[in-house]
């Protein structure tokens, strides 16, 4: 890569001093040459913004901000975003481990598509590898922008977007979104700009104090209500009004929401790991009638 555009490493941070300054040198370690971080904290009430201050002071890609209040993290990461002077994104949680090549690998695969997101493993509070794939442990290929509003295989802190992707939703996240990094994905796939690199890029760690976490992902019906939650948001906007994907998806979510039948769930998991999307709306189409 001759040319390298300026990335934005936007880091979200909450009470994060335990793991953080793990995160923060793999950060540093990064062999990508053109990059800034910004570090948005939440209020933190260990600690975690005076390390942060002292942190920066000899760091000059580094820009810190400290919001008044606890604002929860999607407002975090857009007041980060909207500080960002990189015209391409990347997202970064604060107890997570990134390997050396993450953004120079994701910069050099995006070609022109406008999101990218890769593999990670997963490791313990201790740092110990407990899946060596995320993507196989509870990932699902997903090929279109329908699947995409019913599904999610987009983590935020593996994918690097273009900050043009924003731009779809006049470059805020709507109020009462609930999960960024889904929106972001269903924002790419609607104008199929979204890819997968097949590479483990960076240690995705779990721990009892996980936002949402691969292990908290098991829990189908806490997931369900809160993409549910945020399809409802989007069909207020003016850029989603009349997608009939849109309103299936919403059909979708209250039809596995209101559904007892562990036979029903059971045919829809094994459409969904076997990529059947068009079996899933056919199924649904004749419970809707």
């Amino acid at each position: 890569m001759k040319y390298h555009p300026l990335v934005s490493v936007v880091l979200a941070c909450y009470n994060g001093m335990k793991y953080l300054e793990q995160q923060l040198h793999s950060l540093d370690a990064q062999n990508y040459p053109n990059f800034e971080v910004v570090v948005v904290d939440d209020a933190s009430t260990d600690g975690t913004y005076e390390y942060l201050l002292d942190y920066v002071s000899t760091h000059h890609n580094y820009t810190l901000v400290c919001n008044d209040t606890n604002s929860g993290v999607v407002t975090t990461f857009e007041k980060a975003i909207l500080l960002a002077k990189g015209d391409y994104i990347a997202l970064c949680d604060q107890d997570d481990i990134w390997f050396p090549s993450k953004v120079q690998e994701l910069m050099l695969n995006i070609d022109d598509r406008w999101l990218i997101h890769s593999d990670a493993n997963l490791i313990d509070q201790n740092g110990v590898v407990i899946q060596s794939s995320y993507f196989k442990f509870c990932k699902n290929e997903i090929n279109n922008y329908a699947h995409y509003l019913i599904e999610n295989n987009v983590t935020g802190c593996t994918c690097l977007f273009k900050k043009e992707l924003l731009s779809l939703i006049d470059n805020k996240f709507p109020r009462g979104i609930t999960v960024h990094d889904h929106l972001l994905a269903i924002l790419a796939a609607r104008i199929n700009k979204i890819k997968y690199l097949d590479e483990v890029l960076m240690s995705y760690r779990q721990h009892p104090t996980n936002q949402i976490g691969a292990v908290s992902a098991v829990n189908k019906e806490y997931i369900t209500r809160r993409h549910l939650q945020d399809l409802d948001v989007l069909s207020t906007k003016t850029y989603f009004k009349h997608d009939t994907d849109l309103e299936f998806a919403k059909k979708y979510y209250h039809v596995l929401l209101k559904n007892d039948s562990p036979t029903l769930k059971l045919i829809i998991w094994i459409f969904q790991k076997l990529g059947a999307f068009w079996c899933i709306k056919y199924l649904l189409k004749v419970l809707l009638k």
